[in-house]
This record gives C-alpha cells, sequence and structure tokens, in this order.
C-alpha cells in the first residue's frame, strides 16, 4: 500500500490527537510519482463548549496555517440523527483570506467503514484554512477538514488531451468519444486498494447527471488534477473503495474516465445511493447552479450519453424503475436524492439533452438490436461495438453479432461460445459467425458456422473446430451425418498441411499436392 494510503487510514487518529485547539499543519500523506505528488492532510475541528453554543455554531478550526493544497473539504462521522448541517469555509491564497463560502453536504449515504462529508471545493492554490460547521439539534462527531494537493499532469500533456465537445452530428453508429484513461490523467493504482475489485450490474439501464460543484474558473491544465483530487478526498477522505463518478466531463468538453473497471462496463459507482447499481454517472465539473453550460461541454456530454444508452438500446427519452421508483433514463441526480446537485442551470439542460441524444441517436441502424434484443438474450452487459469487419454486442446470456454480409446471428452463452473466444473470436482463425447457434441431426450436437470454418458442440460439452481444406472436404462427405461421425479434434497445423480426428476415421491435408486423405474405420 502507498504511504498515503497508510497514513491517511492507519494514523489520522494519532494526527487529530495531536493538534492544538485551534489547529495546526497535519503531518502529510503523499505519494510521489515522476517528481510530483499527491498529498492529503487532515485537521481536526474541535467542537464548541457543551453540545452547541448560544449561535448555533458546533465546531469552529480558526484561520490556520496549512502546506500548500489546492482543494479541500470537510467530513465528519456518519450519523443520521444529525439534521440541517451547515459548513462554511474560508481559504487563503496569493490575494489573502477569501470571504466564507458555502460547502455543499454530500447526499450520498456513506456504506460500511465510509464517513459523510461535503462536496470537494477546488481553490487552485491555497494555504491556510478556516471553518464553521452548525448543526440543529445533535452535533457530528470527529469533524476533520481534509486538504488535497494533487499531482497533476504536465502543460504540455495536458494540452493534448483528447475532447469530445466538438461538432454533434446524427452518426449511423455512435462511436465511442475520445476519453481520458485513468492513465491519462495519472490515477493512483493504489487508492482503495483495500477494498473490493469492481462490482458490476447486469446492464446501463439509465444516467445520472451530477455537477461537482467547486469552482467555474479553472484551467485546461487544472482538469485532471481536479480529477485527481476527488478521486483521493473520495477514497482517502470518505473512505471509498475508489473515485464515485464513473466519467467525469470538463468545461473544455474532455471526458474522464472515473471509476475503473471498464468504460464499457457497467461499474457500479458511488454517485446516487441506492441507484448506483445499472445506472452510469456523468459529473460536469463546475458549480452549476451559479454558471451556465459551455457550449463543448454540452456537446461531450451528449456524445458520451449517446454512445453510452445508444449502444445499450437503451431509449434516452424513455423512462425505466429503479428501487420501485419511475424515472427518466437520463435523470438528474436530485431525482433520486436530497440535493440540489446537477444545479440550476444543470438540471434545467436535461429534456433538451434528452432531445438531443434522441436527435443523436437517429440514424443508428443496428441487426442485433433489431433481431435479438429483449428476446432471450438478457439485457445488454457491454453494449454494440465495432470490430474489425463487424459488430458485437455483449448480452448477459450471450453474444450478438453481425457483418454487413451476413446481417446478424446470436450465440447463447455455452461452452461453444466459450471455446469460440478461447480461439480467438471474430479476430482469430474462425471469424465472425454466418449462423445462429443450432442442433444438428445427431442428438446433444450443436454447431455454429463462422465465415472461415464451423464450430461443434457435443453432448460432453466439448468444442471442436474444423476450418480450411478439411472442413470443406468434411461437409462434402456429408458432416456429421457421414460416415466419418462428429469430429474429435480440431483441425491442427502440421509440417505438411494439417488434420483431424472424427468418431469413425480421420483426415489428412497435404498442402503440397492441395489433397485431403480420409481414413474410415
Amino acid at each position: 500500500m502507498s504511504r498515503l494510503g497508510t497514513v491517511m487510514l492507519g494514523v489520522l487518529a494519532a494526527i487529530a490527537a495531536t493538534l492544538a485547539p485551534t489547529g495546526t499543519n497535519a503531518s502529510p500523506a503523499a505519494r510521489t510519482t515522476d517528481g510530483q505528488h499527491t498529498q492529503v492532510d487532515a485537521l481536526h475541528v474541535p467542537r464548541a463548549a457543551g453540545d452547541r453554543s448560544a449561535d448555533g455554531q458546533v465546531a469552529r478550526l480558526a484561520p490556520t496555517t496549512t502546506d500548500d493544497y489546492a482543494m479541500v473539504a470537510v467530513t465528519w462521522a456518519a450519523d443520521a440523527r444529525v439534521r440541517g448541517l451547515q459548513v462554511r469555509i474560508r481559504t487563503r491564497g496569493s490575494d489573502g483570506w477569501s470571504g466564507w463560502q458555502h460547502l455543499e453536504v454530500d447526499s450520498d449515504a456513506p456504506t460500511g467503514g465510509a464517513v459523510a462529508g461535503t462536496v470537494p471545493l477546488w481553490v487552485g492554490d491555497a494555504d491556510g484554512v478556516a471553518v464553521q460547521v452548525s448543526a440543529d439539534g445533535r452535533l457530528p462527531a470527529d469533524v476533520r477538514v481534509v486538504t488535497i494537493d494533487p499531482a497533476g499532469v504536465p502543460a504540455s500533456r495536458a494540452a493534448r488531451l483528447p475532447s469530445a465537445g466538438g461538432p454533434v452530428g446524427k452518426p449511423r453508429f455512435p462511436r465511442r468519444p475520445p476519453i481520458v484513461t485513468r492513465k491519462g490523467w495519472n490515477a493512483d493504482p493504489d487508492l482503495g486498494d483495500k477494498c473490493f475489485a469492481p462490482i458490476y450490474g447486469k446492464t446501463t439501464k439509465a444516467a445520472f447527471v451530477h455537477h461537482t460543484v467547486g469552482t467555474n474558473n479553472y484551467s485546461p491544465a487544472d482538469s485532471a488534477a481536479i480529477v485527481q483530487g476527488i478521486q483521493a478526498y473520495h477514497t482517502q477522505g470518505r473512505g471509498w473503495c475508489d473515485i464515485g463518478y464513473n466519467f467525469l466531463v470538463d468545461r473544455f468538453g474532455r471526458i474522464f474516465e472515473g471509476r475503473k473497471g471498464g468504460m464499457n462496463r457497467p461499474v457500479r459507482g458511488a454517485h446516487s445511493g441506492d441507484f448506483n447499481t445499472d445506472s452510469m454517472g456523468v459529473s460536469m465539473m463546475g458549480n452549476f447552479d451559479t454558471a451556465r453550460l459551455s457550449k463543448r461541454l454540452k456537446n461531450a456530454v451528449v456524445r458520451l450519453v449517446g454512445w453510452r444508452l445508444g449502444t445499450n438500446y437503451v431509449s434516452p427519452r424513455g423512462r425505466t424503475t429503479m428501487q420501485g421508483k419511475r424515472l427518466n433514463r437520463i435523470s438528474g441526480h436530485r431525482d433520486v436524492m436530497s440535493t440540489a446537485c446537477p444545479g440550476k442551470h444543470g438540471y434545467a439542460w436535461l429534456p433538451r439533452l434528452r432531445k438531443r441524444v434522441g436527435t443523436y441517436l437517429s440514424r443508428f441502424e443496428s441487426g442485433i438490436r433489431d433481431s435479438f434484443a429483449r428476446r432471450r438474450t438478457g439485457p445488454v452487459f457491454i453494449g454494440e461495438r465495432r470490430l474489425k469487419g463487424g459488430r458485437q454486442t455483449v448480452f448477459t446470456r450471450g453474444r450478438g453479432y453481425s457483418t454487413a454480409k451476413a446481417g446478424p446471428h446470436y450465440v447463447p452463452r455455452s461452452p461453444l461460445l466459450a471455446g469460440y473466444r478461447e480461439r480467438g473470436g471474430p479476430g482469430g482463425a474462425l471469424g465472425f459467425p454466418v449462423s445462429n447457434y443450432r442442433k444438428t441431426k445427431v442428438s446433444g450436437l450443436h454447431r455454429v458456422a463462422t465465415e472461415k470454418g464451423r464450430l461443434f458442440e457435443n453432448r460432453a460439452d466439448k468444442v471442436y473446430a474444423l476450418t480450411g481444406a478439411i472442413e470443406r472436404a468434411y461437409l462434402r462427405r456429408g458432416g456429421v451425418s457421414g460416415r466419418l461421425g462428429t469430429p474429435r479434434s480440431d483441425s491442427v497445423p502440421t509440417r505438411r498441411g494439417a488434420k483431424a480426428r472424427f468418431a469413425n476415421g480421420s483426415m489428412h491435408y497435404d498442402k503440397r499436392t492441395k489433397k485431403v486423405t480420409v481414413k474410415v474405420w
């Protein structure tokens, strides 16, 4: 485990216990990468005398010098009995102390060993902090200020991060837009390493739109650092297993991969409480209660949500039921939790977003969707995507394939599908399927024809593949109904050509003479 994780999780209580009543510098928890570091510090916020003071203030951290930081938040022990919590903060930058700013309480309910907290505030460059916390009735316990100094990425590299915020048309196929990967924004692989591996839902039924609050005045070079800071805060400050959002989008139209587990997969995030499973969380970077959304940000969100919902065969204008609640497929965070997220301007844009995504997908034609979706395939697990020579959709009960020449075909989850994938799938020697999975004249034997061969699955769940001259000669001799009987091996390359075994014989292909020799016993 990195030093950052060790200090935050193992020594945090000791740090808080040594602080003076008004707070002091906390020892840094840091990880160094390529000469840069992400630093996370925690300052204890003492309570006022008694349960609450006359003016309702329950805890105060007087103006305190800190190590340099760029992001700040406040956390406390989770307690459902705490009501009416208000958090205000001042920060000291190059221009001196700021005025008091309100920090929005994050409504996502913590689970397990997680703690409650505010959303983080990006301040850019600060070295001092002051906090006031108040509540109605019961006081929060273990209130702490968390300051984060993310590593960021070099300015030259930040300038090259891809943007998806360009013009949005009506594509025949909604490709995945350019996305800055976790490696691209320097996600720390050690953060959250004591938590579970990624957890997956069955499909993507809905998209929940959020905003990060914070500032709207960040530069292009700041975006990756903001995402790093959110990862550090969610894991080290809140005790989550990874960054909560599946994707984040900055005001310049750049999309960032959030929670690990695969951008194409229905990874369960930590963004919408009980509605995290089977949904994607998209957070727009900024405070859209006070600012309007940029054109580039809007375009990027249209392409991101359009790609994910479209290739999962989900109507952006439709509705779905989750946790007994009827919801728009594209909803705001406030639709499922008590929060203002994604801000008044962000939320007001959602009807237009649904319409724009519908227009974006209006030319999308899919034989796989039209032929198989919603039958016995189960929901889409990984959305339709282009492969060399065709397309593929991963359903929960099998896979759909399509080529321009052969059209769509479906192979259910079976030993045959597993054997096909082991042999390289569409990109291997067999190519794409050109038939559905079907029975043969032999009891218990199933087969799938492919562009370059044929797969057989017998009653014992053994799978064999015939290709090339041996497959063609086998079919000319009656196939499974002929004298050779059913396959007992793949077409195996040899020094002279290829060979295969069958229930009642064998075949050998000589590449010099171009002839197939058949032995029957």
